[in-house]
């Protein structure tokens, strides 16, 4: 996992580590005032296929796009508020 929690706040910018294939989508999902404070890219989908995903945690929320096998369309982003989320943990299976 990648921590960036020293990045500028005042404006939403995309920090240069993350990969450029998520770039530009991410950009279009974080709001104003959103901070990116670390990320990190899974690489198996739901059906175990290998693919490209990423998970980012800002100051306000988890966003996240499933793995999605080499040649396929791009999967949708998901979203979730951190005022909405109880707890975090950590599974390996």
């Amino acid at each position: 996992m990648n921590d960036l929690s020293n990045a500028n706040p005042a404006t939403p910018t995309i920090p240069s580590t993350i990969p450029n294939a998520f770039k530009k989508e991410l950009d279009a999902q974080l709001r104003p005032g959103e901070e990116v404070m670390a990320w990190f890219e899974p690489n198996l989908d739901a059906k175990l296929r290998f693919g490209n995903g990423i998970v980012v945690l800002t100051n306000m929320a988890v966003i996240a796009r499933q793995p999605t096998p080499p040649g396929a369309l791009s999967a949708p982003w998901s979203r979730w508020e951190l005022s909405d989320v109880r707890e975090f943990r950590k599974l390996d299976r």
